[in-house]
């Protein structure tokens, strides 16, 4: 078979992408919430260990890569530890059964700056 092209992904892109589909369970969460509808308990467990998992990836990445590191990497991780620290003070001790949608919404909002911050870093 002839040589064809495969597009290749860095490591940071994939650890984009992790937190992007960390992302997409939380928009599906909130349109659960919006909708009235309940969120299932593996949902909410599977969108934090993904997030802790993929922070655990970033901070690994940003220590091994020495000086090539950018700041926006570094940024990104400060960002996203601060947001998953929040949430877990918050939904998890403060309000355990159902957080105010405003919280939800300033969670999904400095997540959304972390990412941004995070493509920043990998592209």
């Amino acid at each position: 078979m002839a040589d064809t092209w495969r597009p290749e992904m860095t490591f940071m892109q994939w650890i984009f992408a992790a937190f992007a589909a960390v992302a997409v369970g939380g928009i599906a969460m909130v349109l659960m919430v919006a909708l009235r509808a309940g969120v299932p308990r593996a949902l909410r467990s599977i969108h934090g260990l993904l997030a802790l998992g993929s922070l655990a990836l970033l901070f690994g990445h940003n220590l091994h890569g020495g000086t090539a590191t950018t700041s926006f990497a570094w940024w990104a991780f400060g960002m996203l530890s601060a947001v998953l620290l929040g949430a877990l003070a918050l939904f998890r001790a403060v309000f355990p059964g159902r957080p105010p949608f405003v919280l939800v919404c300033l969670h999904g909002a400095w997540a959304a700056t972390g990412l941004y911050l995070l493509y920043l870093a990998a592209w």
